[in-house]
């Protein structure tokens, strides 16, 4: 749970630099945004094949 919030802050952030036409936080927080995405992301995939194998070992 906090890592979604976590994304969502960062999008907040992303957005209101991009309202204020700020480019340094802008870029910054692209950044902080696509890292915190891709660990999210590879985080789902992990717990799914955490699942998967475990289903498979208990069959």
């Amino acid at each position: 749970m906090p890592k979604y919030i976590s994304l969502l802050l960062s999008f907040i952030c992303l957005l209101s630099s991009l309202y204020l036409k700020e480019i340094m936080l802008t870029a910054i927080f692209v950044t902080s945004f696509f890292a915190i995405l891709y660990g999210v992301i590879r985080d789902e995939i992990q717990t799914k094949k955490r699942a998967k194998a475990s289903v498979f070992i208990y069959y």
